[in-house]
């Protein structure tokens, strides 16, 4: 139990500093950033990632943490617990960039879309988790600081992730199949800003979670 709250406070601090970027990096895969920016626009849709980040958070790591006590190597937990949590993640992100891009849709027709984008969101937590705990576990095994494993996890696990990411975020708002998305242009739109989120947040994450982890367990 105890990982699933260690986990529930990481992704609350994961939201507190990711979410301007992760609003930055939608308006750029959407092809709708306008050229000005604003506290208000960075923190719109703040609320719901708060609470949801801490679900999703508590049940990623809560699930790696059982699945590695029975034996499954980092690649494969991570890969798993990706899965596991990938209904919650699609579900989440699409409340998200809804309100994200000023769409502002009742929940019951946000769960009737829930089906847009998902192979992609699947495709893009199972790849991104699966390499992201394979790479602090090696950082922490070399005796890395957790705040430098986790920049580095953050790093190598949105690279190979985030075409899917871009996939996923148009499906979600234009309604469209993976092809269609893929030739909307450029899906690399928006890395660098992605990067330097995934940096920051899982830097910030991963040293809280460990930090919790060692103190009270």
């Amino acid at each position: 139990m105890s990982d699933f709250v260690y986990g529930a406070m990481s992704g609350i601090a994961q939201t507190l500093i990711g979410h301007p970027f992760d609003t930055y990096k939608v308006l750029l895969q959407s092809n709708m950033y306008a050229g000005k920016l604003s506290p208000s626009i960075l923190t719109k849709g703040i609320g719901f990632p708060l609470l949801s980040s801490s679900v999703i958070c508590g049940i990623n790591f809560g699930s790696y943490r059982f699945l590695r006590e029975n034996n499954y190597n980092p690649t494969s937990a991570g890969v798993l617990s990706g899965i596991i949590v990938s209904p919650i993640v699609h579900l989440s992100d699409t409340g998200k960039i809804s309100r994200q891009l000023g769409i502002n849709k009742k929940w019951r027709l946000l769960i009737m879309e829930h089906n847009q984008g998902w192979i992609a969101t699947v495709a893009r937590v199972s790849i991104a988790y699966g390499l992201y705990f394979k790479t602090f576990e090696e950082c922490k095994e070399r005796g890395v600081h957790p705040f430098i494993g986790g920049a580095a996890a953050g790093l190598v696990s949105c690279t190979p992730a985030y075409p899917f990411d871009t996939i996923r975020s148009r499906q979600l708002v234009y309604k469209c199949s993976i092809i269609d998305a893929i030739k909307r242009g450029n899906i690399w739109n928006g890395y660098i800003t992605c990067a330097v989120r995934s940096v920051a947040v899982n830097s910030i994450g991963f040293y809280v979670y460990d930090k919790l982890k060692a103190t009270f367990d």
